[in-house]
């Protein structure tokens, strides 16, 4: 991978949010935590003439880089994480990674991007495989669903009691991409359920305030499967691993 930036003439006719999840991969390659001031400088340095201050083109423009990775990670799935965690690609990140790297014709970063979907491909299969040993499921595929308990719901999400609905959501998101990168359209739709299930218990309480879940209020903490739980269960630690 050039340390120097490519070829503008290329790289200007790329989307930006392909070039931010191309970011994201190259600080990963380097050995770098993908952190948002790491991402504004990396993307900056790669392809200043998309990523330079109007005005003051010699310095980059971190609400540019801002405004892609939420559209990447929100509306496009691109990216998983958070400003104050750092990000990491999504199975649907990587495949823009390699449209990316056809068209700025980098051979070298190639075999570093084999070496990505390969991992990313057994980070798949064991979250697929979480999903599926899941309680949850066997009571999903047996018909079973008013027997699923909000403990169970909130498990097959790696959730706890504690855990706040939004990071919840996150995790059904993710764990959606996972189920598609495996093929697997039964748990695609087990997800889908899980995710509405969590809107419909955790996100209101009756008199319309939200619902965060455990006895006491809490901050929103965003970062979902990569998240800590502050009461990790022992049966999800090494999933989280």
């Amino acid at each position: 991978m050039t340390d120097k930036g490519f070829d503008e003439r290329v790289y200007t006719r790329i989307g930006l949010d392909d070039l931010v999840t191309f970011g994201v991969f190259s600080l990963k390659e380097k050995g770098k935590e993908a952190t948002f001031e790491d991402l504004v400088v990396e993307c900056f340095r790669l392809f200043p003439k998309r990523f330079g201050l109007v005005g003051y083109p010699m310095y980059p423009d971190s609400a540019l880089v801002n405004k892609s990775w939420l559209r990447c990670r929100t509306d496009k799935h691109l990216i998983d994480g958070s400003a104050a965690k750092g990000f990491r690609l999504t199975p649907a990140g990587l495949e823009v990674v390699q449209r990316t790297l056809f068209l700025l014709k980098d051979s070298k970063a190639q075999a570093a991007l084999g070496r990505a979907k390969e991992e990313e491909r057994s980070r798949a299969s064991k979250f697929v495989q979480h999903v599926e040993d899941s309680s949850a499921f066997k009571k999903y595929a047996k018909k079973n669903e008013s027997g699923i308990n909000d403990f169970e719901l909130r498990d097959v999400l790696l959730g706890t009691m504690q855990t706040e609905p939004e990071v919840l959501l996150d995790s059904a998101n993710q764990l959606k991409a996972y189920a598609k990168a495996k093929e697997r359209d039964d748990l695609g739709r087990f997800l889908e359920y899980v995710e509405g299930e969590v809107a419909r218990r955790f996100t209101k309480s009756p008199g319309g305030t939200r619902y965060e879940g455990g006895m006491n209020k809490r901050r929103l903490k965003s970062g979902a499967l990569d998240a800590e739980a502050d009461e990790p269960e022992k049966n999800n630690q090494d999933i989280r691993s």
